[in-house]
Order: C-alpha cells, then sequence, then structure tokens
C-alpha cells in the first residue's frame, strides 16, 4: 500500500516576522515538515484502524497515538534545494528522512506481526527497499516550501511515495492493536484452560461410571455363578447316594479342574485388563463350566 505526504500547513511562524524568503533548511521548514510526516502518519493509522481494529471492539485512543508518534525522533539530513521558482517565493527540495524508532515499539510490532502471521519490521523494511539500521529508517523524500504572502508562516507540500512513512504506519499500527492482540491471547488461553478443566470433569465422571460398569459386571459375573453353582447342587443333591458316592472323586477332580482353569484364563488376561475384569473372566469362567458340568450330571443321573 502506498503511503504519501499530502499538502498540509503548519502555524509555524518563520524566523524574522514578515520575511519572504525561505530555503529548504529553515527551522521553520522543517518543523513544518516534520509535523507534515506525523500528521500524514495519523491519518493513515487511523484509517488502517477504522478498517482492521474498529470492527473488533477495539477504541481508538488519540492520546496513545500522539504518544507513540512521539517517541519517535524525525529528523531531515542532507537537505538541498533543487529548485527555485524565479516568480515565486516556493522552494524544491529533496533531502534524507531520518526517523528513530525506540527498541520498545519494534519488539512490539514484531510480537503483533508474528502473531498475524507477517514477516518482521528488518524483513519488511528489506521488502520495502528502504534503508534501517540500529533502530533508524532513512529514506529520500522530495518537498516544496513556500511563505505566506505575509511571510508570517510557511506551507510545505509533498506528494511522493514515502517509504518510511509506510514502515512508520506500520509500527505505530501494531503498538495500537497490541491491546486488541494481548485480549485475544488471554481469551484464548482461558478458553483452553476452561476445555482443560471441562475435559478433566468428564474424564472424572467416565472414570466414575466406568467404575460402575464394572461393579455392575461383576456383581452379574457373582450372580451368575450362584445362580450356576445353586443348579448343580439342585441336581447333586437330586441324585441318588449310590450315584453321588460313585461320582464323588470325579466331582472333586472337577471342582479342583474348574478352579484352575478359570485362575489360569483370568491370568492370561492380566497384562489387558484391571483387576475387577480378571476376576469377571474367573467367575464367568466358573459359571460356564458350571452350566456344562450340570447337564452332564442330569445326562448320567437320567440314565441310558
Amino acid at each position: 500500500m502506498k503511503r504519501v505526504i499530502a499538502p498540509a500547513l503548519c502555524a509555524v511562524l518563520l524566523a524574522g516576522c514578515g520575511e519572504k524568503e525561505i530555503s529548504c533548511a529553515d527551522e521553520a521548514t522543517l518543523s513544518t515538515l516534520t509535523s507534515l510526516v506525523k500528521e500524514s502518519i495519523e491519518e493513515q493509522v487511523k484509517k488502517d484502524f477504522d478498517e482492521n481494529a474498529k470492527a473488533r471492539g477495539l477504541q481508538w485512543d488519540a492520546s496513545r497515538l500522539r504518544a507513540l508518534l512521539g517517541s519517535v525522533v524525525i529528523s531531515f539530513v542532507d537537505v538541498r534545494t533543487t529548485k527555485k521558482d524565479p516568480s515565486s517565493t516556493k522552494r524544491f527540495c529533496e533531502a534524507e528522512l531520518k526517523a528513530y524508532v525506540p527498541q520498545e515499539l519494534l519488539e512490539v510490532a514484531n510480537k503483533v506481526r508474528a502473531v498475524a502471521g507477517y514477516e518482521d519490521m528488518a524483513s519488511h523494511a528489506r521488502a520495502l527497499d528502504v534503508k534501517f539500521e540500529a533502530g533508524s529508517v532513512a529514506d529520500e523524500v522530495e518537498y516544496a516550501a513556500q511563505p505566506t504572502d505575509d511571510g508570517k508562516k510557511v506551507y510545505v507540500s509533498s506528494a511522493r511515495q514515502s517509504k518510511p512513512i509506510t514502515f512508520l504506519t506500520e509500527v505505530i499500527s501494531a503498538n495500537l492493536i497490541k491491546p486488541m492482540i494481548d485480549a485475544a491471547e488471554t481469551q484464548k488461553v482461558k478458553a483452553q484452560e476452561d476445555e482443560r478443566a471441562r475435559q478433566t470433569v468428564l474424564d472424572k465422571e467416565k472414570q466414575e461410571l466406568a467404575k460402575e460398569q464394572e461393579q455392575l459386571r461383576l456383581e452379574k459375573a457373582r450372580g451368575g455363578i450362584k445362580d450356576a453353582n445353586d443348579q448343580i447342587n439342585v441336581v447333586w443333591n437330586a441324585a441318588t447316594p449310590e450315584f453321588r458316592k460313585a461320582m464323588l472323586s470325579e466331582q472333586r477332580i472337577w471342582l479342583k479342574e474348574r478352579e484352575v482353569d478359570c485362575k489360569m484364563k483370568a491370568t492370561a488376561a492380566a497384562e489387558e485388563v484391571s483387576a475387577i475384569d480378571r476376576e469377571i473372566i474367573r467367575l464367568s469362567c466358573e459359571a460356564e463350566m458350571t452350566v456344562a458340568r450340570t447337564s452332564y450330571l442330569k445326562e448320567k443321573v437320567a440314565g441310558p
């Protein structure tokens, strides 16, 4: 985006009241040019703010802008007159505009640009093809100066694209919207903390539900083995004494086999499941074997 210095008037009295001759390097000329540069920066910063930050709820802070601009030191060196209008008092001039930007402003600008995904100010200066070293940005500026007819004030204007103004506008704009960036970061951190807290609550609820489910499955498994044992006892007790005596040794061996086999089955899953799940596996195994044994005993009791 191009930044230009628009024509402007600063109410600065010329040295020697009523004097109608000026030069490009007069204090009044350069003072007016400095004001012109700052006014141009302020105008562009306000425009950028209205286009970008205002819609996000950030309030315009004119005093903050003035303070930021006041911390930037602007000077002009190598001033020279390029043309004199013989029919008027107007002078056409060139100089090197130098602006020193405090390090803290540059650091803030770099942080804001990093959040937005933009290059830092040093890289931006290279992209603009403007000299930037030790916090100072510099480039050539062209301007025209002319005193009023009464010789009390001086008009200064420039219409040339100014790279330092582009650079300074970016720095000041970034510093102005820093509160918005900070607020967004604070909101982001809070949202992350809220999400972690919510997830912690959910995880705790899931753990509690998982424990309840385990207890329910354990109770079910205990009920299953109890029912299976009750059924086999009914069949065993209904058999004749002769049958029970003949089957006693086999039944004892089966009970031991049931105990060992089901413990082995539960132990095999030890690394994959909880202690409660292992107990459920053992009980379910015993219930399954008991149901099968009950059917076997019924057939034996019924005979051929």
